[in-house]
């Protein structure tokens, strides 16, 4: 039997593997490299899990369903925002950089508490059902100190892009000459330096939720957690082979069957 959750959680520590890693390489480099590898490979591993939702119980499958579900919504918020963001550029007038006014940048970090809230129920609901009482915990103290580092994030982030605004719109309102240019790619640079030194920050609550998938893929991997069979297949008792239904024997290890010894899920 395939079992797609196994395959999803594997997909996810490695996604989120990755994404530490991105972060670290952005922070040592100054906000200069920006892969995106890791989003790929989580939102393949989201799919298996959302394929292989019904593998362990009816709770499990609805907690998956949602999680998807605010996954979906969230993606379409970070559109909306990405939109909004260009529109908001390419609205600048640039021949009246007299009245040029960029305070609206520092308020796309409002968003910051809403995406880690989402996040945060998104990747409780996706494993919570395969925990055991030490992974909820630690999938819980993920989800408060990824809400909390949001906030932080949000504070910081503002203050940068407000800086970054006032000088820019300085710079812009001067007199402009053949110099400005290389003065705006260096206010830009140094934004990115001053965002990557915060995003850092994003890692901690990564490793706690990579923590809180490593449990339920090794009670899996370890045969702890035994995913649910369709209703027209059970299994074996005695030598843990999946059969049948209305198999009285085992065809490999002869042993008789238990009439119900794994209740299915209806297909």
């Amino acid at each position: 039997m395939e079992n797609n959750t196994k395959t999803g959680l594997l997909l996810l520590i490695i996604g989120l593997n990755i994404g530490i890693i991105e972060n670290l390489i952005k922070f040592g480099t100054g906000g200069q490299f920006n892969f995106g590898i890791s989003g790929l490979v989580i939102l393949v591993g989201l799919i298996l899990m959302f394929v292989g939702r019904k593998e362990f119980g009816e709770r499990h499958r609805k907690f998956v369903a949602i999680s998807i579900i605010l996954f979906v919504i969230t993606i379409i918020l970070v559109v909306i925002l990405i939109v909004a963001l260009f529109a908001s550029i390419y609205s600048i007038n640039y021949h009246d950089l007299e009245n040029i006014d960029l305070s609206w940048f520092k308020n796309i970090f409002l968003f910051a508490p809403l995406a880690a809230i989402l996040g945060g129920i998104i990747n409780v609901l996706l494993v919570h059902e395969l925990e055991d009482r030490k992974g909820k915990i630690i999938l819980y103290i993920a989800f408060v100190v990824t809400i909390i580092l949001s906030f932080y994030v949000l504070y910081e982030g503002m203050l940068i892009t407000e800086e970054w605004t006032n000088n820019t719109e300085s710079l812009l309102k001067g007199n402009i000459d053949y110099s400005t240019s290389n003065q705006l790619e260096d206010l830009v640079e140094k934004l990115q330096q001053d965002l990557s030194s915060v995003g850092i920050f994003s890692s901690i609550g990564n490793i706690l939720f990579l923590i809180a998938y490593i449990i339920p893929y090794k009670r899996i991997k370890s045969g702890e957690l035994v995913p649910a069979l369709p209703s027209h297949l059970k299994r074996c008792q005695n030598c843990g082979r999946i059969v049948q239904k209305d198999y009285k024997i085992c065809p490999y290890c002869g042993k008789e069957i238990e009439a119900h010894y794994q209740i299915g899920y209806e297909d």
